[in-house]
């Protein structure tokens, strides 16, 4: 299945995206003005992007610091035991009411957690079309990207130069240090319930994801990369598979 990045469409419709920020490549946990105007420019022109619905975990009170027209952000409890269920029930509930509304000719989904296969699967069945966001994760779920119409990839502005290269040496000894850091604090059932979700899905566990952003973001003193990012994430599934 290709990828769509700006396209237009012949077609005339109202779209609604729902998006987990959990799965966006290169984005931040909240959204932005530029983004939304990437989700309208990825759906197309024939498409008018009426309605956001931007999903986070609660971490204590904090919330987007501004409000940005036609986006509307649904704050879940955290869930680390579940990972992120309550995030995955929002959407869920969310994506059946708008298919069974009538209002919209297209859904776009940020997401590539399997748990809402089935949903998007009724999506569609109801004629609606299901716009799917290119993700972080190195190997997509394949289900997910069987059911999507089209895969697309929102692009807010330019990528930096900086972005585009490969991690550097200090990058690299970085990411090493935060897994080995990860696995000489895990006990063995946190190991052994990573190990066993690395071994079924896509991604990583977002309490593990997000303890290992934290662990190499300290010791580079900034903001990971993309690159960077995807390193992490496979070295860290590499080590873990290799635990036994």
């Amino acid at each position: 299945m290709t990828i769509r990045r700006s396209g237009s469409s012949d077609a005339h419709g109202r779209a609604a995206a729902f998006i987990d920020p959990y799965w966006l490549l290169g984005r931040g946990a909240e959204p932005t003005p530029a983004l939304v105007q990437a989700l309208q420019a990825a759906v197309g022109a024939g498409m008018r992007l009426e309605r956001v619905t931007w999903y986070l975990e609660s971490d204590g009170g904090r919330h987007p610091s501004a409000l940005i027209p036609r986006v509307t952000v649904r704050v879940a409890a955290r869930d680390d035991l579940d990972d992120g269920f309550e995030v995955i029930r929002a959407m869920d509930a969310d994506l059946r009411a708008a298919a069974t509304s009538g209002v919209y000719d297209a859904l776009l989904v940020a997401t590539h957690d399997d748990r809402l296969a089935v949903t998007l699967e009724e999506v569609k069945r109801r004629g609606v079309l299901v716009f799917v966001c290119a993700t972080t994760a190195e190997e997509p779920d394949a289900r997910i990207v069987r059911i999507a119409d089209e895969m697309i990839e929102p692009r807010a502005g330019a990528a930096r130069e900086e972005d585009a290269g490969p991690p550097d040496e200090t990058a690299v000894e970085a990411i090493e240090a935060a897994v080995a850091q990860w696995l000489t604090e895990a006990d063995a059932l946190e190991a052994d319930r990573t190990r066993q979700y690395i071994g079924t899905r896509v991604g990583l566990p977002r309490p593990v994801d997000s303890r290992l952003l934290f662990l190499t973001r300290t010791r580079v003193g900034r903001d990971l990369r993309e690159s960077e990012r995807v390193l992490l994430r496979r070295r860290f599934r590499e080590r873990v598979e290799a635990l036994t």
